[in-house]
């Protein structure tokens, strides 16, 4: 019965470690009970991608960050100016699977003070599916990875942005 006791105690301590060790880079929540986020396992060094509907986990990516494979590459496009210059800042990764590419997204643009914000993915067949952010409903953002070096960066014109 202790070894019981003691094993459940471990596996508890564990857990409380594991969620704590994971930084929330991005979340949002999006139609059909959708929500997606972002995060960084700061003791094991990877970056994982989740997907769940209706708080049951769909899909998980993990993504070891000290291996040479890339998953997740960040990219942006950041045009400043204002209303007067169609002033944007365009924030993305790009999530390159075989039989899919992902593309989570952050976009801003001064013209119409919009914020875009969602989950697009593509599958081998050509067949899209997108989900927008519900207002309100995200929390952090992309911009940290600009500045963190912790997953590639793009150049601007392979980013690929897509006007809805």
């Amino acid at each position: 019965m202790k070894s019981f006791l003691a094993l459940i105690l471990l596996i508890c301590c564990y857990s409380i470690v594991y969620s704590q060790s994971e930084k929330t880079f991005f979340y949002f929540e999006a139609k059909k009970n959708r929500t997606f986020e972002l995060k960084l396992d700061t003791i094991s060094n990877k970056m994982i991608f989740r997907k769940f509907k209706k708080h049951k986990l769909l899909y998980e990516l993990v993504d070891d960050l000290s291996d040479s494979i890339v998953v997740f590459s960040y990219g942006y496009y950041f045009r400043g100016g204002g209303i007067a210059n169609a002033g944007m800042d365009l924030n993305g990764i790009r999530i390159e699977q075989k039989n899919f590419t992902g593309w989570l997204y952050y976009e801003y643009r001064s013209e119409d003070n919009s914020l875009k914000i969602g989950y697009s993915e593509t599958n081998m067949n050509g067949r899209i599916n997108s989900f927008k952010a519900i207002e309100n409903s995200f929390k952090g953002n992309l911009l940290d990875l600009r500045f963190d070096n912790i997953i590639p960066v793009v150049e601007n014109e392979e980013l690929n942005f897509k006007e809805d």
